[in-house]
């Protein structure tokens, strides 16, 4: 976790070396509102490509492309980094010869709020309707929503009889805990398949889209609501002002709107590209959201950092027409260049060298006829597979819990996905911590095995034996 004190203005941390070179033909492009960028990352020359055939993949066209900043609407926006084309990040096979839809990803630097986003959005419906992630599969994530749920029954909550409603509430993980302690809730959760999980566990959730229809309808049938939780969701969120809408519609006068992203500052600091995909629109700092807050009469109280994801910020805001100081977390950001373009700039450079440094380590494992596999099936680790292109050339296949996943087939890489037992049974020389921010987790979870981990992230290194 980076702290105010750690980071610095383009830092590279210790990712590479401090001055970095340019791409080899000096590339650059011109950004909607007409600005030169750096250095866009060439379309990754080392391609590990499976032993059998591929399949044909098509250039998806249900992606509509951005033209104006989704929170300040400004058509100014920077390219800076170019991931190339990738399949959807949760598109697990149940045949590796399926056809699969490739998007571009790449992400814009808006230079009026300092916004990140995707150039690309995926419809929703494709992307959400069925989700391969649940909250209570990490210990780590259940942890965290425990703690969530005694913060807020302690502190948000006036009486047994206020009502609290989770946006994006998964499997309902959180809300359970809510509901044990004697508190009214209610879950949004547009993928059906989690929804239905939610609701065979006893936690009412709304198998739909968050938006402000919907929250009149439940203000309507509920009345209005003291708390809302919304974990990870502002990041899949295309449409932010009719969200913020529904917030406002249903929160009561004085009601607190609780809001965890992935920090943009870690990202940055760690080189998180594999943070990068297509369910993910935005990426924030502090700033963009409090812009947002303030034209729907939201209030930001308090910023509390986190090590969830890799980093994380949780920002809660009030309902109000009372003046706030200006959140010194503002003053920070902009010390730390997180309002800058050269400082994604120098972002999409070191994404380069972190590839190129993985890319080494893994070269150097397979050279000795060694077996190696990879810890975890997340989402994130489909961007850096396809990014770097491993395939099942170098990775013999996938360990992961979630039931959606195993027996399938990773998206772009088809690489199979099986049970843990396998791992623990076989033993392999090398594991490839896809699942890297569960680090500690994972190495204590796996006390037994005897190989060693490979962790991409933040900086591409071997674990010694039993760490």
């Amino acid at each position: 976790m980076i702290t105010p004190s750690q980071m610095k203005r383009g830092s590279r941390g210790t990712t590479g070396p401090s001055s970095l070179p340019r791409s080899t033909d000096g590339r650059t492009t011109r950004g909607l509102g007409g600005r030169t960028t750096g250095v866009v990352p060439q379309t990754p020359r080392w391609r590990t490509r499976a032993k059998k055939k591929m399949p044909k993949k098509s250039r998806a066209t249900g992606a509509r492309r951005v033209s104006r900043c989704r929170v300040c609407g400004s058509k100014d926006l920077t390219l800076f980094l170019d991931l190339g084309e990738t399949p959807l990040a949760n598109s697990f096979l149940t045949n590796p010869d399926e056809r699969e839809e490739w998007f571009p990803l790449q992400l814009f630097f808006c230079n009026r709020c300092a916004l990140v986003q995707l150039s690309r959005v995926v419809d929703p419906d494709t992307l959400f309707r069925n989700y391969a992630y649940r909250s209570s599969s990490s210990g780590t994530v259940v942890a965290h929503l425990l703690e969530l749920a005694r913060f807020v029954h302690a502190n948000l909550l006036g009486s047994s009889k206020d009502l609290v409603v989770e946006i994006g509430s998964n499997d309902g993980t959180f809300l359970k805990a809510l509901k044990e302690m004697g508190v009214k809730i209610l879950g949004v959760e547009p993928a059906r398949n989690m929804a239905h999980i939610a609701n065979a566990q006893g936690v009412e959730t709304l198998p739909t889209f968050f938006g402000s229809k919907e929250a009149q309808r439940i203000r309507d049938l509920r009345g209005g609501v003291k708390v809302m939780v919304a974990n990870n969701v502002f990041a899949h969120v295309d449409d932010l002002h009719d969200f913020m809408r529904g917030v406002v519609t249903l929160l009561d006068d004085g009601g607190v709107l609780s809001v965890e992203v992935p920090y943009l500052g870690d990202l940055n600091q760690n080189v998180e590209y594999d943070t990068v995909y297509h369910e993910h629109l935005s990426y924030f700092t502090v700033h963009p959201i409090v812009k947002l807050f303030d034209e729907f009469g939201m209030k930001l109280l308090k910023v509390v950092k986190l090590e969830l994801h890799g980093g994380s910020i949780r920002l809660l805001a009030e309902k109000t027409t009372k003046q706030r100081p200006r959140p010194s977390f503002l003053t920070f950001e902009e010390k730390c260049g997180l309002t800058k373009l050269r400082t994604y700039e120098s972002l999409a450079e070191r994404v380069e060298y972190q590839k190129e440094s993985l890319r080494r380590i893994l070269e150097d494992a397979r050279s000795g006829g060694e077996k190696i596999v990879g810890y975890g099936a997340p989402a994130k680790g489909n961007t850096l597979l396809n990014f770097c292109g491993i395939g099942t050339e170098t990775l013999a296949y996938l360990i992961d819990t979630t039931p959606e996943k195993i027996g399938r087939f990773t998206p772009g890489t088809h690489i199979p996905v099986v049970e843990t037992e396998r791992f623990r049974k076989e033993q392999p020389p090398f594991a490839l911590m896809l699942a890297w921010n569960y680090e500690k987790e994972i190495v204590m979870k796996e006390r037994e095995y005897t190989g060693q981990f490979i962790v991409p992230i933040p900086s591409p290194r071997v674990l010694p034996k039993n760490a």
